[in-house]
């Protein structure tokens, strides 16, 4: 396999076809990305980590002293949030000239709502973008042609995106409870060291769950990192072959088993650009810091005016913070979109990069004869269904 032509044609992908671009961008925005994490993290050598800790009182058992602190912990987070709804409360009185009255249900109702919706709206738009990013690079190759950002909806609006879900529901569903029971597992033992009567069987559970803990989060890890390679496969396969879900899981692992090794460099390969690239957003933010200062407030502008629309309108039929909770679900949004814009389109072009990779990837790796059509040659047509000769 050459990786330096796969590289080099993904770049071209990235330079040359701009319709790209905007599923990129969209798979940028609604997908979870790492860099994120790794920019959380600058701030927080700062930080104060605070846990809860359980101090057992003269004849008290261990499970007792437990108990006890939790109820502590509960009593305490409700004094605080007390505190907080009375200054909200006044804040409203002095400054809107209306009372914080929270309904629990609505604003249970209105979160889920808005939970809904979200993750609705980023399911649809991550597979529409992703299966026309796949098919546009796949049909770039074959035919030379560029579509335009239209063409690419059509191609993204179609049974593979929803074959992109099934894939994702068939692999993600059974790995997760899987996990969910090793650590339930794994805290077994620390319950039973509670429930014991010496101070030698707490320790011991401690010990040994943390062991399970910890090597249940290194398998996590190692299996999540595996998966993620295999679905690129499968999404490759589905796409590119216009194959069903269950078909596309057996190609694409097919197509990783005939050549492992060649995966796995090309892996490495993307790790270390992705590792480069989370760098380069670190170091962005920090020499870019006018630029970001200036979209914080473009963002806080474009935010504002519709949230103070949606708070007004709301106003007029509901009363209390439903306006207010109403004002932020539309605001916030359009504030962080606005706020993050050059770096999302930055990691849009990363996301173009990486599909177009992965693609040129799997196309690499097929067999020549699964490659090409099948071709039946014009010698052999020309004798179908010829009479013998008298």
């Amino acid at each position: 396999m050459d990786y330096g032509k796969v590289l080099k044609q993904s770049w071209h992908m990235v330079t040359r076809y701009r319709a790209l671009w905007i599923f990129g961008i969209v798979l940028g925005v609604v997908t979870f990305s790492w860099d994120a994490v790794w920019l959380s993290r600058l701030d927080n050598d700062n930080r104060d980590p605070q846990g809860m800790v359980v101090t057992p009182l003269a004849g008290e058992t261990f499970y007792d002293a437990l108990q006890r602190t939790l109820q502590e912990e509960l009593d305490g987070a409700e004094a605080e949030m007390s505190i907080a709804l009375r200054e909200l409360d006044a804040l409203f009185r002095e400054e809107l000239g209306r009372r914080f009255v929270v309904d629990a249900v609505a604003f249970l109702a209105v979160l889920a709502a808005a939970f809904a919706v979200t993750l609705f709206v980023t399911k649809v738009a991550r597979y529409v973008s992703e299966t026309a990013l796949i098919r546009m690079v796949g049909d770039y190759e074959d035919t030379g042609e560029r579509r335009g950002v239209w063409q690419g909806l059509r191609l993204g609006l179609s049974r593979t995106a929803w074959r992109f879900f099934l894939i994702d529901l068939a692999i993600d569903i059974p790995v997760i409870l899987a996990f969910l029971v090793l650590f339930a597992l794994a805290f077994a033992p620390v319950v039973f060291g509670i429930q014991g009567s010496t101070p030698a069987s707490l320790i011991a559970g401690s010990l040994l769950t943390g062991g399970l803990f910890a090597a249940g989060i290194g398998l996590a890890i190692v299996v999540g990192t595996l998966l993620s390679v295999l679905k690129r496969f499968f999404r490759q396969a589905c796409a590119l072959e216009s194959l069903g879900a269950g078909a596309s899981i057996r190609r694409g692992w097919a197509v990783v088993r005939r050549k492992p090794v060649e995966v796995l460099v090309m892996w490495l390969i993307m790790l270390g650009i992705s590792l480069g690239w989370a760098i380069v957003i670190a170091l962005s933010f920090l020499v870019l810091f006018p630029l970001l200062i200036a979209f914080i407030a473009l963002g806080g502008v474009a935010g504002a005016l519709p949230a103070y629309l949606v708070y007004l309108l709301s106003g007029l039929v509901f009363d209390g913070a439903l306006p207010v909770l109403l004002a932020i679900l539309v605001g916030l949004p359009i504030f962080i979109l606005v706020m993050l814009a050059p770096w999302w389109c930055l990691g849009g072009l990363k996301e173009v990069f990486f599909s177009s990779a992965w693609t040129l990837t799997y196309r690499e790796l097929l067999p020549e004869a699964d490659a090409e059509p099948a071709k039946v040659r014009a010698g052999d047509t020309s004798r179908l269904g010829a009479a013998p000769a008298g």
